[in-house]
């Protein structure tokens, strides 16, 4: 018989993930996110979703920044990359 547990309400950086999926198919690292933002510290947790957040806004990018960034040595450097990219300065502040 399932336990009764009280699931922590999800942040809303996280709300518009498929609810339909079942667990198997969450890739290991989102699921790793997931506990990471529910387990940390309030402050943590706002800056890993503010982080996130800022990530999601790499869409904008052109493919040629894109190229750039995922041509760094290290995931620093492809953020900072993406960051200083251009398309991002212009519109990353939003």
């Amino acid at each position: 018989m399932p336990q009764n547990r009280q699931r922590r309400k999800t942040p809303k950086s996280l709300d518009k993930l498929p609810s339909d999926l079942p667990p198997e198919e969450v890739p290991e690292w989102l699921e790793h996110l997931r506990r990471s933002v529910e387990e940390n510290t309030p402050l943590m947790r706002t800056l890993i979703m503010r982080s996130i957040n800022a990530v999601m806004r790499f869409e904008i990018l052109s493919k040629d920044a894109i190229v750039n960034a995922t041509e760094a040595k290290s995931d620093l450097e492809v953020l900072l990359r993406a960051l200083s990219s251009e398309a991002y300065g212009e519109q990353g502040a939003a």
